[in-house]
């Protein structure tokens, strides 16, 4: 279980949310996945919510432009899914397995269907082709199998 750290709900609560409930929902989903401690902190909104509270970064602005082009074609469920494979995806270091797709479906709280339709959307756009990251791995050295939680 994850919480908001003071000056987070501050921000959120002061923030004018032109993308309404969405953008709102689209944020938090992001800053959960983002963050790996028990509560969400300015480290973890994007640039565009927070940047009163911090300066910004040339980092912020790629960032930001992401999230823009993502936000417009994805939706929620695909969102989370692109967050959650480029976040922990070992060919770029950040893990050293990636999980099955049910694992990830359950994860996410999505179905098996979902998944597939996002991972093809991800790929159509070239945000991220999971075939080939399981393709690449099952033919190194880095796959090993999934932990039991």
């Amino acid at each position: 279980k994850k919480g908001l750290a003071d000056d987070v709900l501050q921000c959120l609560m002061h923030y004018s949310w032109p993308g309404n409930v969405r953008q709102l929902e689209s944020v938090l989903e992001r800053s959960y996945i983002m963050c790996e401690t028990g509560s969400i902190t300015m480290e973890h909104v994007p640039q565009e919510v927070g940047q009163y509270a911090r300066p910004e970064t040339p980092a912020d602005k790629i960032t930001s432009r992401l999230d823009e082009l993502i936000d417009a074609r994805l939706t929620a469920a695909e969102y989370r899914l692109y967050l959650y494979l480029t976040r922990l995806d070992p060919l770029d270091g950040t893990s050293d397995h990636l999980l099955e797709p049910k694992e990830i479906a359950e994860h996410l709280g999505i179905n098996r269907d979902t998944f597939f339709v996002g991972v093809s959307k991800l790929r159509e756009l070239g945000l991220y082709d999971y075939r080939a990251r399981m393709n690449g791995l099952k033919h190194s050295a880095q796959i090993k199998p999934a932990r039991k939680a």
